[in-house]
Protein backbone atom coordinates (compact mmCIF):
# COMPACT_ATOMS: atom_id res chain seq x y z
CA UNK A 1 0.00 0.00 0.00
CA UNK A 2 3.02 2.21 0.50
CA UNK A 3 3.58 2.45 -3.32
CA UNK A 4 0.34 4.00 -3.92
CA UNK A 5 0.55 7.50 -5.60
CA UNK A 6 -1.24 10.42 -4.28
CA UNK A 7 -4.11 12.29 -6.86
CA UNK A 8 -2.54 15.02 -6.33
CA UNK A 9 0.98 14.17 -7.84
CA UNK A 10 2.74 16.88 -9.03
CA UNK A 11 3.81 15.27 -12.15
CA UNK A 12 0.05 14.54 -13.25
CA UNK A 13 -1.28 17.40 -15.42
CA UNK A 14 -4.77 19.28 -14.49
CA UNK A 15 -6.69 17.26 -16.58
CA UNK A 16 -5.19 13.82 -15.41
CA UNK A 17 -6.01 14.84 -12.11
CA UNK A 18 -9.36 15.51 -13.14
CA UNK A 19 -9.85 11.98 -14.79
CA UNK A 20 -8.87 10.12 -11.92
CA UNK A 21 -11.03 12.75 -9.22
CA UNK A 22 -13.85 11.94 -11.73
CA UNK A 23 -13.24 8.13 -12.06
CA UNK A 24 -12.78 7.81 -8.00
CA UNK A 25 -15.80 10.09 -7.25
CA UNK A 26 -17.91 7.57 -9.54
CA UNK A 27 -16.56 4.88 -7.65
CA UNK A 28 -16.99 6.10 -4.29
CA UNK A 29 -20.87 6.91 -4.89
CA UNK A 30 -21.18 3.23 -5.60
CA UNK A 31 -19.34 2.60 -2.23
CA UNK A 32 -16.35 1.20 -4.29
CA UNK A 33 -12.68 1.75 -2.90
CA UNK A 34 -10.90 2.18 -6.24
CA UNK A 35 -7.91 -0.09 -4.88
CA UNK A 36 -10.75 -2.67 -4.00
CA UNK A 37 -13.10 -3.63 -1.38
CA UNK A 38 -15.58 -1.63 0.40
CA UNK A 39 -15.03 1.96 0.70
CA UNK A 40 -14.28 3.56 4.27
CA UNK A 41 -15.29 6.53 5.34
CA UNK A 42 -11.60 8.00 5.46
CA UNK A 43 -11.14 6.72 2.06
CA UNK A 44 -14.18 8.90 1.01
CA UNK A 45 -12.98 11.63 2.40
CA UNK A 46 -9.36 11.78 0.58
CA UNK A 47 -10.74 10.93 -2.91
CA UNK A 48 -13.22 14.67 -1.99
CA UNK A 49 -9.85 16.18 -0.61
CA UNK A 50 -7.46 14.70 -3.34
CA UNK A 51 -5.63 13.11 -0.58
CA UNK A 52 -6.42 9.30 -2.04
CA UNK A 53 -3.72 7.16 -2.72
CA UNK A 54 -4.57 4.97 -5.68
CA UNK A 55 -2.71 1.76 -7.16
CA UNK A 56 -0.38 2.48 -9.68
CA UNK A 57 1.09 -0.69 -11.55
CA UNK A 58 3.97 -0.32 -13.37
CA UNK A 59 6.87 -2.70 -14.50
CA UNK A 60 10.02 -0.01 -14.10
CA UNK A 61 11.94 -0.93 -17.18
CA UNK A 62 13.61 2.13 -16.72
CA UNK A 63 15.45 1.20 -13.77
CA UNK A 64 17.38 -1.47 -16.46
CA UNK A 65 17.87 -4.99 -15.74
CA UNK A 66 19.17 -6.60 -12.54
CA UNK A 67 21.91 -8.91 -13.33
CA UNK A 68 24.16 -10.32 -11.42
CA UNK A 69 28.09 -10.80 -11.96
CA UNK A 70 28.96 -14.17 -10.69
CA UNK A 71 32.57 -15.42 -9.81
CA UNK A 72 33.95 -18.35 -8.16
CA UNK A 73 37.01 -20.01 -7.46
CA UNK A 74 38.14 -23.67 -6.04
CA UNK A 75 41.41 -24.78 -5.77
CA UNK A 76 43.10 -27.83 -3.84
CA UNK A 77 46.88 -28.07 -2.72
CA UNK A 78 47.59 -31.87 -2.26
CA UNK A 79 51.41 -32.76 -0.53
CA UNK A 80 53.02 -35.93 0.87
CA UNK A 81 56.22 -37.61 1.92
CA UNK A 82 56.65 -41.17 1.76
CA UNK A 83 59.76 -43.63 3.09
CA UNK A 84 61.34 -46.28 5.02
CA UNK A 85 62.97 -46.43 8.16
CA UNK A 86 64.36 -48.93 10.47
CA UNK A 87 64.92 -51.26 7.50
CA UNK A 88 61.43 -52.35 6.79
CA UNK A 89 59.32 -49.93 8.67
CA UNK A 90 56.92 -48.12 6.16
CA UNK A 91 55.60 -44.49 6.61
CA UNK A 92 53.44 -42.14 4.74
CA UNK A 93 52.22 -38.24 5.47
CA UNK A 94 49.48 -36.35 3.99
CA UNK A 95 47.67 -32.96 3.67
CA UNK A 96 45.20 -31.97 1.79
CA UNK A 97 43.65 -28.39 1.78
CA UNK A 98 41.01 -27.26 -0.49
CA UNK A 99 38.99 -24.02 -0.80
CA UNK A 100 36.01 -22.91 -2.72
CA UNK A 101 35.07 -18.89 -2.70
CA UNK A 102 32.06 -17.17 -4.44
CA UNK A 103 31.44 -13.79 -5.13
CA UNK A 104 28.24 -12.75 -6.10
CA UNK A 105 27.38 -8.84 -7.19
CA UNK A 106 24.27 -7.85 -7.94
CA UNK A 107 23.92 -5.14 -9.99
CA UNK A 108 21.45 -2.63 -10.53
CA UNK A 109 19.28 -3.84 -7.49
CA UNK A 110 16.41 -1.41 -6.05
CA UNK A 111 16.81 0.24 -2.29
CA UNK A 112 13.25 -0.17 -2.07
CA UNK A 113 12.95 2.41 0.79
CA UNK A 114 14.45 4.93 -1.59
CA UNK A 115 11.97 4.39 -4.00
CA UNK A 116 8.97 4.73 -1.73
CA UNK A 117 10.39 8.27 -1.09
CA UNK A 118 11.24 8.90 -4.19
CA UNK A 119 7.72 8.32 -5.83
CA UNK A 120 6.12 10.12 -2.56
CA UNK A 121 6.20 13.44 -4.62
CA UNK A 122 4.70 17.28 -3.82
CA UNK A 123 5.49 20.76 -4.35
CA UNK A 124 7.40 23.47 -1.81
CA UNK A 125 6.41 27.21 -1.74
CA UNK A 126 8.25 27.82 -4.39
CA UNK A 127 6.78 25.38 -6.50
CA UNK A 128 9.16 23.23 -7.50
CA UNK A 129 8.76 19.29 -7.17
CA UNK A 130 10.44 17.62 -4.11
CA UNK A 131 10.02 14.20 -2.13
CA UNK A 132 7.48 14.79 0.20
CA UNK A 133 9.75 13.74 3.25
CA UNK A 134 12.00 16.89 2.78
CA UNK A 135 9.04 19.07 3.91
CA UNK A 136 7.64 16.88 6.76
CA UNK A 137 10.97 14.65 7.86
CA UNK A 138 10.20 13.93 11.38
CA UNK A 139 6.68 12.00 10.56
CA UNK A 140 8.26 10.23 7.59
CA UNK A 141 7.97 6.43 8.06
CA UNK A 142 10.80 3.77 8.10
CA UNK A 143 10.06 1.28 5.05
CA UNK A 144 12.68 -1.13 7.51
CA UNK A 145 10.84 -0.42 10.67
CA UNK A 146 7.36 1.00 10.03
CA UNK A 147 8.07 3.84 12.32
CA UNK A 148 8.85 7.43 12.05
CA UNK A 149 11.57 9.47 11.72
CA UNK A 150 11.59 10.59 15.17
CA UNK A 151 11.09 7.19 16.93
CA UNK A 152 15.04 7.24 15.61
CA UNK A 153 14.80 3.14 14.74
CA UNK A 154 16.08 3.43 11.07
CA UNK A 155 19.68 4.16 11.11
CA UNK A 156 19.36 5.10 7.48
CA UNK A 157 16.23 6.75 6.88
CA UNK A 158 17.56 10.72 7.82
CA UNK A 159 20.44 10.18 5.40
CA UNK A 160 17.56 8.50 2.97
CA UNK A 161 15.45 11.97 3.19
CA UNK A 162 18.32 14.30 2.96
CA UNK A 163 19.14 12.39 -0.27
CA UNK A 164 16.00 11.83 -1.91
CA UNK A 165 15.52 12.71 -5.41
CA UNK A 166 11.55 13.09 -6.79
CA UNK A 167 10.56 10.40 -9.10
CA UNK A 168 8.44 10.72 -12.00
CA UNK A 169 6.22 7.09 -12.15
CA UNK A 170 4.44 7.91 -15.25
CA UNK A 171 5.37 7.48 -18.84
CA UNK A 172 8.32 5.33 -19.97
CA UNK A 173 11.46 7.26 -20.07
CA UNK A 174 10.21 9.26 -17.69
CA UNK A 175 12.82 8.17 -15.23
CA UNK A 176 15.95 10.90 -14.51
CA UNK A 177 19.29 9.63 -13.75
CA UNK A 178 19.49 11.72 -10.75
CA UNK A 179 16.56 9.07 -9.85
CA UNK A 180 18.50 5.75 -11.12
CA UNK A 181 22.05 6.77 -9.33
CA UNK A 182 19.39 7.44 -5.46
CA UNK A 183 17.30 4.17 -6.16
CA UNK A 184 19.31 1.68 -7.78
CA UNK A 185 22.92 0.07 -5.54
CA UNK A 186 24.94 -3.16 -5.90
CA UNK A 187 24.28 -5.83 -3.49
CA UNK A 188 27.23 -8.18 -2.78
CA UNK A 189 27.16 -11.61 -1.55
CA UNK A 190 30.59 -13.21 -0.79
CA UNK A 191 30.51 -17.11 0.56
CA UNK A 192 33.75 -19.45 1.25
CA UNK A 193 33.75 -22.93 1.77
CA UNK A 194 37.50 -24.42 3.27
CA UNK A 195 38.22 -28.17 4.01
CA UNK A 196 42.06 -29.67 5.30
CA UNK A 197 42.60 -33.32 5.98
CA UNK A 198 45.84 -34.69 7.50
CA UNK A 199 46.82 -38.26 7.14
CA UNK A 200 49.60 -40.48 8.81
CA UNK A 201 49.80 -43.72 9.18
CA UNK A 202 53.01 -46.42 10.42
CA UNK A 203 53.46 -49.95 8.87
CA UNK A 204 56.03 -52.86 10.04
CA UNK A 205 57.31 -56.06 11.56
CA UNK A 206 59.12 -57.27 14.73
CA UNK A 207 61.55 -59.03 12.60
CA UNK A 208 64.88 -57.21 13.72
CA UNK A 209 63.81 -57.66 16.95
CA UNK A 210 62.20 -60.95 17.51
CA UNK A 211 59.79 -63.50 15.47
CA UNK A 212 57.20 -65.60 16.66
CA UNK A 213 57.01 -69.86 15.07
CA UNK A 214 54.86 -68.04 12.44
CA UNK A 215 57.64 -65.52 11.63
CA UNK A 216 57.26 -61.79 13.10
CA UNK A 217 54.39 -59.56 14.47
CA UNK A 218 53.19 -57.27 11.67
CA UNK A 219 51.24 -54.30 12.46
CA UNK A 220 49.99 -50.81 10.81
CA UNK A 221 49.14 -47.81 12.99
CA UNK A 222 48.23 -44.28 11.84
CA UNK A 223 45.26 -41.10 12.50
CA UNK A 224 43.70 -38.75 10.41
CA UNK A 225 42.52 -35.07 10.98
CA UNK A 226 39.87 -33.19 8.90
CA UNK A 227 38.20 -29.52 8.98
CA UNK A 228 35.64 -28.37 7.34
CA UNK A 229 34.46 -24.19 7.60
CA UNK A 230 31.48 -22.87 5.58
CA UNK A 231 30.66 -18.59 5.87
CA UNK A 232 28.34 -16.43 4.06
CA UNK A 233 28.13 -12.68 4.18
CA UNK A 234 25.94 -10.28 2.51
CA UNK A 235 26.39 -6.56 2.30
CA UNK A 236 24.92 -4.32 5.04
CA UNK A 237 22.24 -2.80 3.39
CA UNK A 238 20.74 -5.80 1.95
CA UNK A 239 21.44 -7.91 4.89
CA UNK A 240 19.09 -5.43 6.84
CA UNK A 241 16.31 -5.57 4.04
CA UNK A 242 16.91 -2.28 2.47
CA UNK A 243 16.85 -3.81 -1.31
CA UNK A 244 14.68 -5.97 -3.48
CA UNK A 245 16.94 -8.95 -3.04
CA UNK A 246 16.57 -11.81 -0.32
CA UNK A 247 17.72 -10.29 2.99
CA UNK A 248 20.07 -13.33 4.44
CA UNK A 249 21.62 -12.82 7.30
CA UNK A 250 25.55 -13.36 7.47
CA UNK A 251 26.59 -16.58 9.26
CA UNK A 252 29.71 -18.48 10.16
CA UNK A 253 29.31 -22.03 10.88
CA UNK A 254 30.58 -23.78 13.51
CA UNK A 255 33.38 -25.81 11.69
CA UNK A 256 33.21 -29.39 11.39
CA UNK A 257 36.43 -31.29 12.76
CA UNK A 258 36.58 -35.38 13.10
CA UNK A 259 39.63 -36.92 14.61
CA UNK A 260 40.44 -40.30 13.81
CA UNK A 261 42.73 -43.50 14.99
CA UNK A 262 43.49 -46.67 13.36
CA UNK A 263 45.43 -49.58 13.61
CA UNK A 264 45.90 -53.04 13.17
CA UNK A 265 48.36 -56.15 13.82
CA UNK A 266 48.82 -59.77 12.67
CA UNK A 267 50.24 -62.23 15.09
CA UNK A 268 51.38 -65.39 12.98
CA UNK A 269 51.68 -68.06 16.36
CA UNK A 270 52.33 -71.20 14.29
CA UNK A 271 53.07 -72.24 10.58
CA UNK A 272 54.01 -75.02 8.20
CA UNK A 273 53.42 -77.36 11.43
CA UNK A 274 51.71 -80.62 11.99
CA UNK A 275 47.78 -79.47 12.19
CA UNK A 276 48.22 -75.84 11.90
CA UNK A 277 49.49 -74.77 8.02
CA UNK A 278 48.79 -71.52 9.22
CA UNK A 279 47.80 -70.49 12.85
CA UNK A 280 47.42 -66.04 12.73
CA UNK A 281 45.38 -63.75 14.91
CA UNK A 282 44.50 -60.79 13.86
CA UNK A 283 43.04 -57.71 14.92
CA UNK A 284 42.52 -54.43 13.49
CA UNK A 285 40.11 -51.27 15.07
CA UNK A 286 38.79 -47.66 14.04
CA UNK A 287 37.95 -44.71 16.24
CA UNK A 288 36.56 -41.72 15.30
CA UNK A 289 35.53 -38.54 17.69
CA UNK A 290 33.24 -35.89 15.84
CA UNK A 291 33.27 -32.61 17.15
CA UNK A 292 30.19 -30.89 19.05
CA UNK A 293 27.10 -33.72 20.32
CA UNK A 294 27.75 -36.47 18.08
CA UNK A 295 31.66 -37.22 20.41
Amino acid sequence: GRERIRMDNPFLTAQAQAVLAQQFNAAAALGVNPNGGALSAAAAAQIAAGTFRFNLRRNWVDFGIRDEQIRRETYRIVGGLRGEFNDDWDYEVSLNYGEHKERNLIEGNVNIQRYLLGVDTTRDANGNIVCRSSLSPSTTISYLTGSPLSAGDDPNLAADIAACVPINPFGEGSLSQAARNYVLVDSLATGKITQFDALAFVSGNSSKWFELPGGPVSFSIGGEYRRETVEYDLDDLTQAGYAFYNAIPSFTAPSFAVKEAFGEIQIPILKDTPFFEELTLRGNGRIADYKGATG
